[in-house]
């Protein structure tokens, strides 16, 4: 019985967690519009950002998860703050949508006076 409750712990020990990697993380967020076909300006939240991975970020527009590729000074400064744990960071930048289509979900965040 000790042995089988041993190897139990061991294997849920060696299953990664499903849980989104930024401790500021908050699924109670108010929905936010974002035009997927063009231009638009917003302001980052680290409480919306789901997961981060090298210079991109998940983020949650509340009825809706996109990908934002951090392209300006702006945006990197931002996802080094969420990264390092600041869950007071906020940024405004401008999305790019990297294709024209009404079902695009990955944007590249630059400078809002670019």
């Amino acid at each position: 019985m000790k042995c089988l409750v041993a190897i139990i712990l061991v294997l849920a020990a060696s299953f990664p967690v499903f849980a989104a990697d930024n401790p500021c993380y908050s699924k109670a967020v108010p929905f936010k519009s974002v035009p997927h076909d063009k231009r638009s300006t917003i302001t980052l939240e680290a409480r919306r950002v789901k997961a981060t991975s090298g210079d991109s970020m998940t983020y949650d527009l509340g009825r809706e998860i996109i990908t934002i590729k951090a392209d300006s000074f702006q945006s990197q400064r931002f996802l080094m703050d969420v990264k390092g744990g600041r869950c007071s960071a906020r940024e405004t930048v401008t999305l790019e949508p990297m294709r024209k289509s009404p079902f695009n979900t990955v944007f590249k965040a630059q400078n809002p006076h670019h």
